[in-house]
């Protein structure tokens, strides 16, 4: 395996589990007893996870494939970050 493939699997991975990884760490320390954050909060989280798979995304590809990869991408982290949170929400017993 080349560098040039390693950095390419390295990025797929941020894209892949980073948005899940990033939310569920904001979820874990925005929940505990005393809540610290409004709701709004959550919502910039949530964008925030999804700009940085987009980010990973616009790293590894250009031009038309760029765009297929993000239209494929949105929904499928979108659905993760869902259940990552829906997880983290059962835990603390109460969702965005």
């Amino acid at each position: 395996m080349d560098k040039a493939e390693r950095k390419r699997i390295f990025w797929l991975s941020v894209a892949a589990v980073g948005p899940c990884i990033l939310f569920s760490i904001y979820l874990v320390f925005s929940q505990w007893p005393p809540r610290r954050f409004a709701e709004e909060w959550d919502f910039v989280a949530l964008a925030l996870s999804m700009l940085l798979a987009i980010a990973a995304l616009v790293v590894l590809f250009r031009g038309r494939d760029l765009l297929v990869a993000i239209c494929v991408f949105i929904p499928t982290a979108a659905f993760l970050v869902g259940l990552s949170s829906l997880f983290i929400g059962c835990a603390f017993g109460k969702c965005l």
